[in-house]
């Protein structure tokens, strides 16, 4: 003879599989590919093409996002890579397009207004981008056919369209082709090795793109958004800069500046070898070994070095103790974002307007990295991992840009789920009173 408790224990196990299977993953629990720092905010790239969100991009204390310690969804899907300006953010999505938000002052959304956008808007006239990067008011696209388009503040010449003037809309650079990667606000770097910059990159206003002159092939290449400082990965792993070496950000161990490689050529940072990533911010710098492990050098201003000492000045690169297992950096004004190959997704810095995220919005700065989202996310201190190859990923789904708001989970299908509940519960009662009540 059944009993109502042997057909509730089977039917709660069914509510507690199905709940589990079908509940939405939150940030805490999913990995990451990409992570991107503006000045007050900072990105990461999920898995599953979703983005999410700590700071804002508009004044300090204004936004919709204003009030959150915690990372955000923003209401975009199926993206495959982002980039962080100075107050905006791209996202460039598997279909080839390229999505904007933040401030738009000088048409860097380039969505043809001057309007912000707290909710990504698409770039007008964009298709077939396979990369995009962003200065600080102005953004960068590379399309398939190996062609550069710009947008946005063109005060001095940042766009290489020949002109000062701002851009709303895409306009393709001059001279530019057979480009197969852009990086940092103003560089390119063709299929032949060659490498291009525009504006003021090598310390004179370029009015169109031009070689920079003894660079080729390099490993990767940026510049601070104030294009003060650049620096480079030659293909055997070393690392050279020049610019403005006032807080030792090239990395020499001098304060000696080095802003026209045409009378000064770049100088090579120290005691640094097998670098295959650099990250250039405002008068500090940072370097990923293939090893995973993470050097700084320059001003420690806001903490965003990660080694504890807020204010030094480090004249030669350090190593940021007890963060190995890195396959991605970013770092720009007071603070640094990395990647682990675990998929989690780490910061350091000043928090003191949320662009971090951190454990506790009372803390102004995390002198040391804290892991902030990932699996089994949660503020902690860095513990070292094994060394890491990274990977890169490239991850979709395939809904569209949703409405506006802060994502946090999916209230419609948590309905359901209790709905579910109830009617499994229901009918295991019915059929108790009206079948084996009878047997």
């Amino acid at each position: 003879m059944f009993s109502l408790k042997d057909l509730l224990v089977p039917g709660f196990l069914l509510v507690i599989f199905l709940v589990a299977a079908t509940a939405p993953a939150g940030a805490s629990s999913q990995k990451f590919v990409a992570v991107a720092v503006g000045h007050f905010h900072t990105l990461a790239l999920a898995d599953d093409g979703t983005i999410w969100k700590s700071g804002n991009e508009y004044t300090p204390g204004s936004g919709p996002y204003a009030d959150e310690f915690s990372y955000v969804q923003i209401p975009i899907s199926d993206v495959v890579a982002i980039a962080a300006g100075g107050f905006h953010s791209l996202a460039l999505k598997k279909d080839g397009t390229v999505w904007a938000w933040g401030v738009n002052n000088f048409g860097q959304l380039g969505d043809g207004t001057t309007e912000n956008r707290y909710t990504p808007v698409q770039v007008q006239g964009l298709d077939n981008v396979v990369m995009i990067s962003a200065g600080d008011f102005h953004s960068l696209a590379l399309k398939k056919d190996g062609t550069v388009w710009a947008w946005g503040l063109n005060r001095e010449y940042e766009l290489g369209d020949g002109t000062t003037e701002n851009r709303y809309t895409p306009v393709q650079v001059e001279g530019l082709s057979g480009v197969r990667q852009i990086m940092g606000p103003c560089f390119a770097i063709k299929e032949d090795g060659t490498v291009w910059a525009r504006g003021k990159a090598m310390g004179t206003n370029g009015t169109v793109p031009y070689q920079v002159p003894g660079l080729r092939n390099v490993k990767a290449i940026d510049m601070d958004y104030g294009y003060t400082h650049a620096l480079f990965i030659k293909e055997d792993g070393t690392v050279w800069a020049w610019g403005l070496n006032t807080n030792g950000q090239l990395g020499d161990g001098s304060l000696l500046d080095r802003s026209d490689p045409y009378k000064t050529v770049p100088v090579q940072v120290k005691n640094l070898k097998d670098a295959k990533a650099v990250s250039a911010g405002i008068m500090t710098s940072m370097a990923l070994k293939d090893d995973g492990t993470v050097w700084v050098w320059g001003l420690n201003g806001g903490g965003q070095h990660g080694v504890g000492m807020v204010g030094d000045i480090v004249a030669t690169p350090k190593m940021v103790q007890g963060l190995s297992g890195v396959v991605a950096i970013s770092s720009k004004l007071v603070h640094s974002a990395f990647l682990k190959e675990d998929g989690s997704v780490w910061v350091c810095g000043e928090n003191g307007v949320r662009n971090m995220a951190a454990e506790s919005p009372v803390e102004a700065y995390a002198g040391k990295p804290i892991k902030v989202l990932g699996p089994d996310s949660g503020s902690s201190e860095p513990a070292a991992t094994p060394d890491a190859t990274p990977d890169q990923a490239s991850n979709s789904n395939n809904s569209a840009p949703v409405s506006q708001g802060v994502i946090q989970d999916n209230g419609l299908l948590t309905i359901l789920l209790l709905m579910l509940c109830i009617a499994v519960i229901i009918a295991c009662a019915v059929a108790y009173l009206f079948v084996f009540k009878r047997m």
